[in-house]
């Protein structure tokens, strides 16, 4: 599937056409897309779904997919990575080489975690959830000693 997705990203799948409006060179996005490009740190190719939001400050690299009614905001690194409908992705976030759907992440080499059973869902949740989970104390406090990159990259 990872392949799969990237290829068609990457133009290597002939007569297979990344939907959506072309913003950039090799950045496309559905309708609705709430995004100042000016203001996103971008590098294709990358395909964003419709009616998603990428707060400014955030950064993009491709080969990328980010589903529809996502949140993607201000500080979030998202590199070779695959997101699924209605995901939230928090602040100083930093994905690379991850699935994200629903409330599992998995990387390259199919390891995943449950990130509600990892108390991680302050840090990525669904963007339907009406209860988003605050930080704690404790949370904010690693948060300001990690800095703003609260890195879920292949080390975890």
């Amino acid at each position: 599937y990872w392949q799969a997705i990237r290829s068609v990203l990457q133009g290597d799948v002939r007569q297979v056409q990344i939907p959506g409006k072309e913003v950039r060179p090799g950045i496309y996005a559905g309708l609705n897309v709430a995004a100042n490009w000016d203001k996103i740190k971008v590098e294709g190719p990358i395909y964003v779904g419709g009616m998603t939001r990428i707060e400014d400050g955030a950064t993009i690299i491709g080969p990328a997919m980010i589903g529809p009614s996502c949140h993607i905001c201000e500080g979030a690194t998202i590199d070779n990575s695959i997101i699924f409908d209605y995901s939230r992705i928090g602040p100083g976030v930093r994905l690379v080489e991850k699935l994200v759907f629903g409330r599992y992440c998995v990387d390259r080499n199919g390891d995943h975690f449950d990130l509600q059973e990892a108390a991680l869902d302050w840090l990525i949740t669904d963007v339907r959830r009406q209860d988003h989970i605050a930080p704690s104390p404790q949370q904010k406090a690693l948060a300001e000693l990690l800095g703003t990159d609260l890195a879920i990259s292949n080390a975890s």
